[in-house]
């Protein structure tokens, strides 16, 4: 991707800095005044059952219930509407001043991504949500990646961080701890090998995925069945209804076999990084599309060249976090919708990854 320099003297950074101010603004207006509340059936949820007092008994649901009924009694806030403000105004003062550092040297398209993130986190994160918490939980990890630490704390806290966000949250993110480590392990942290082995070390990971799923399929069928038949149970009673025109259906149709259920995870991962079919389905959908293209084009590049790359332990961390949250994403997640609101819960990652690249970070 062509590196478009933006100008950042004094008075471009504050012109910049009045944008994001007011792109956060806008998308927190659109959200209360236009959009509709099939994008916010979850939070909706968590806030009655907050108020309410009622538990499903869906961990995810219930911790998120629990610590919004918890903040509902300090903050003294009454309404969906009102925490969305709140968590707005809070949210985007935070991650402005996260990424502001991106001004010492900011490329276009990567002022696009920013832009867009912080409409979408605002639309999607900033509200009462599991996404929220989950940033909450991940603070720790974030602090790690942009600090000096040894690469053991580095590694200890980010798989703390996603264990108990996968107790606690989304179950799924244990299964991207155990991806993170081995991605990590196999072929990331030996990058400086030229670009032959490194490839051929992305064989090897692969291998080792088709031989865990032989390994899980003929020693746990249960387990295997629930995790190759997640997306499919989500989506069986959704096929045909408004709220799943960007439902993710398998392009191969499930036989029971390894070779179908690894092929096709391997066309997801395609179709979430490059969605082209969500591009027709309205503005919102487009801007998606846009904003996708865009992260997942900077992605690839960085991962292409890696080997050419002056990039350092904490960049290393982050990509494989992000691979692997990737990987993960195409096994689980039923429509594009989905992905994007989850995908901003973890932009913070994406942001020292791919934008950041741990240049500023002084590691040991």
């Amino acid at each position: 991707m062509a590196k478009i320099r933006i100008k950042t003297d004094r008075d471009n950074k504050r012109l910049i800095l009045g944008l994001w101010v007011m792109i956060c603004i806008a998308a927190k207006f659109i959200q209360l005044k236009f959009l509709p509340e099939k994008y916010f059936i979850d939070g909706v949820r968590i806030f009655l059952e907050s108020t309410s007092g009622y538990r499903s008994g869906d961990r995810g649901y219930d911790t998120a219930s629990n610590f919004f009924s918890v903040a509902n009694k300090i903050f003294h806030i009454n309404s969906y509407n009102s925490w969305a403000v709140f968590l707005g105004i809070i949210g985007s003062v935070i991650l402005i001043y996260f990424i502001q550092d991106s001004l010492q040297e900011l490329f276009f398209w990567d002022f696009a991504v920013l832009s867009c993130s912080l409409f979408l986190m605002n639309i999607y994160t900033f509200n009462v949500s599991k996404e929220i918490i989950q940033i909450l939980i991940m603070i720790p990890l974030i602090s790690v990646l942009n600090f000096g630490y040894k690469t053991k704390t580095k590694i200890i806290v980010c798989m703390a961080s996603l264990l108990l966000i996968g107790y606690f949250l989304r179950s799924y993110f244990i299964l991207i701890a155990v991806i993170f480590v081995v991605i990590y392990k196999v072929f990331l942290s030996s990058f400086y090998q030229e670009k032959k082995k490194f490839w051929r070390n992305i064989c090897f990971v692969f291998c080792i995925g088709v031989i865990g799923l032989f390994i899980l399929k003929t020693s746990f069928p249960d387990l295997y069945d629930s995790l190759s038949q997640a997306r499919i149970s989500l989506n069986q009673n959704r096929i045909g209804s408004d709220d799943a025109n960007t439902m993710i259906v398998n392009v191969i149709e499930d036989d029971g076999s390894i070779f179908t259920y690894t092929l096709n995870i391997i066309i997801n991962i395609f179709r979430l990084l490059f969605p082209v079919t969500v591009a027709a389905e309205g503005m919102s959908q487009l801007l998606f599309f846009i904003y996708q293209i865009i992260l997942s084009g900077k992605l690839l590049v960085l991962f292409y060249n890696m080997s050419e790359e002056n990039l350092n332990e904490s960049t290393f961390i982050a990509i494989s976090l992000l691979i692997a949250y990737f990987i993960v994403a195409a096994i689980f997640e039923p429509d594009y919708g989905s992905v994007i609101k989850h995908e901003m819960a973890v932009f913070p990652i994406m942001y020292i990854a791919l934008i950041r690249r741990g240049d500023h970070v002084k590691t040991e």
